[in-house]
């Protein structure tokens, strides 16, 4: 379970967020361009530190200001899908789904068989010796996904992963985001702008403007499923 309340302050507003998600569960946050939502990321991430607050990840202190504790991207076992994906061009399709494991040191896990599982569950066996230049849109964002799963993450994090897509293209790749929910049982916390992917894989969506909660829902499969409402701020 991923649990989140922080605070930054940048430099047109202050940013204050609180919330949980639960593992197989996936938070939309939800609102305009620059109302803080990467931000929100980037500090779950480590990328970015809040300036108060705590952040936590199935019991284990990710950052707390009270504690002195501010664990580094490549401890904190999160798997980040940018919204520009974010590959090489200099590396292959496999380089690039490889790179994340250079941190990782479990010695009981076979990660060829893990590797090989993760291609054929996104179906990118083949591009595997290409060059990012060499793929679509699509291909993009699936072997972007796959490197992120590749590091077997506690919390996944997608920032935009639809923005440049086709239509099509974009109800394909919500249904294999809908896979990976359902296969890997983690959190998952979605950033757009796009209400429509916001209704079609949110659990629960919250609306952010300005850097503040002003709005918490659950969508029609959440009450299906009984899940939880989030507090707003």
């Amino acid at each position: 379970m991923l649990k989140a309340d922080f605070k930054k302050e940048l430099w047109h507003f202050n940013l204050q967020v609180s919330f949980e998600v639960f593992a197989g569960q996936v938070l939309v946050l939800w609102g305009p361009s620059g109302a803080g939502k990467t931000t929100v990321l980037e500090c779950l991430a480590g990328l970015r530190h809040p300036d108060e607050g705590q952040i936590s990840l199935n019991k284990k202190l990710l950052f707390s200001s009270i504690d002195r504790i501010n664990l580094p991207s490549r401890k904190r076992r999160i798997g980040y899908l940018f919204q520009n994906y974010a590959l090489f061009p200099h590396m292959t399709v496999g380089e690039n789904i490889d790179f994340g494991r250079r941190y990782q040191s479990d010695k009981d896990f076979s990660y060829q068989r893990w590797r090989k599982d993760l291609m054929e569950a996104f179906g990118i066996g083949h591009l595997i010796t290409r060059y990012s230049y060499q793929l679509s849109g699509g291909e993009k964002q699936r072997v972007a996904l796959a490197r992120a799963m590749a590091v077997r993450p506690d919390l996944l994090l997608l920032d935009e992963p639809f923005s440049s897509l086709d239509h099509e293209t974009k109800l394909d790749l919500r249904h294999e985001l809908n896979a990976v929910k359902k296969t890997w049982d983690i959190p998952v916390v979605l950033v757009t702008h796009d209400r429509e992917d916001a209704d079609a894989l949110g659990d629960c969506i919250i609306t952010i403007d300005h850097g503040q909660m002003i709005q918490s829902q659950r969508t029609q499969t959440a009450y299906n499923n009984d899940t939880q409402i989030y507090t707003v701020l």
